[in-house]
Order: structure tokens, then C-alpha cells, then sequence
């Protein structure tokens, strides 16, 4: 597919661009295929908004459900294909998970903020539908937010070391 003449652009004001322009990539397709196993890796490199602290990550995460809320409120009754709107809400479930664990190590006041705005957007983690996905989806809803921030945390912190 050639991307020129897509116009897909991205928000300048955003951290979390790559999602945001994902989401609109989706749209523009004429075809695809979902791969059932984990093809994505993260690089954490300093500097990046991944490994930022305070008002950057707090900046990062607020972005975070920006994207995920609009683009759930795009897909969530969208019909031209039942395969790419179960993709991508499942997408956005991932990134949802990803947010809950970046807001682990926030300043009091910022966690407060972003734990009131992910329970806003949470109908989306029933749409997960990748195995490690459904786990935690599940530990989400059994054990609550605060737990599954601390499990997250400690989960893609340990990732990142490892890369």
C-alpha cells in the first residue's frame, strides 16, 4: 500500500503519536490479515516518553486515553468489517493495559487523575481477545485497578530491563 496521498498525519501535541496514526492506517486499508502471536517488540530508549517520569508521564498517559477513547468511540459499532473492529478494539485493550501500567510510579496527584480517566474508558478491556490480554483483563476485573497497576508496573518494568 503506498502511504503517500493517505493524508495520514499526526497530531504535533502528542506523545503517543504511533497509536494515533495506527489507528488511522487501519481505516485506510483495502485488506489484512490478523497474526494470532506477539510481533511486537519495545525498544525503551532514553529520552523516550516511555521511560519519562512526572509531568511528561503523566502527559504521556493523558494522550494515552485520549487516543484509545477516540478511536473506541470510532470502532465500537463499526460494521464494514467484523475482523478489523474486533483487531482494533482488541488493539486498544492492549494499549488501555499498557496506560495502567505506565501510571504506576506517577506523583500522587497525577495517579489520582489518570486512574479516574482509565475507569472512564475500561469498557474497552473486554475486548480483549489475545491470550495474555484475557489474563489480565480478567485480573483487572477481579482484583481492581490498584492491583493490576502494581502487577503492570512491575510487568513491563522487568520487560524493559530486559531489553
Amino acid at each position: 500500500m503506498m502511504i503517500i496521498g493517505t493524508h495520514l498525519i499526526n497530531g504535533e501535541t502528542l506523545t503517543i503519536e504511533d497509536l494515533d496514526w495506527n489507528m488511522n492506517f487501519f481505516r485506510k486499508l483495502s485488506s489484512f490479515a490478523v497474526l494470532d502471536v506477539d510481533n511486537y517488540m519495545h525498544v525503551h530508549r532514553k529520552g523516550s516518553v516511555s521511560n519519562a517520569t512526572g509531568q511528561k508521564r503523566y502527559k504521556s498517559c493523558l494522550d494515552q486515553i485520549t487516543v484509545i477513547d477516540r478511536w473506541y468511540n470510532v470502532y465500537k459499532d463499526y460494521t464494514d468489517s467484523e475482523l478489523l473492529k474486533k483487531a482494533t478494539l482488541s488493539y486498544l485493550s492492549y494499549q488501555f493495559f499498557i496506560t495502567v501500567g505506565k501510571s504506576k510510579g506517577l506523583d500522587k496527584e497525577y495517579y489520582k487523575d489518570i486512574k479516574k480517566r482509565l475507569k472512564k474508558v475500561d469498557k474497552i478491556a473486554k475486548y480483549s481477545i489475545e491470550k495474555k490480554q484475557k489474563i489480565i483483563s480478567l485480573i483487572y476485573r477481579i482484583l481492581g485497578f490498584n492491583i493490576s497497576v502494581l502487577l503492570l508496573g512491575f510487568y513491563y518494568g522487568k520487560r524493559s530491563d530486559d531489553i
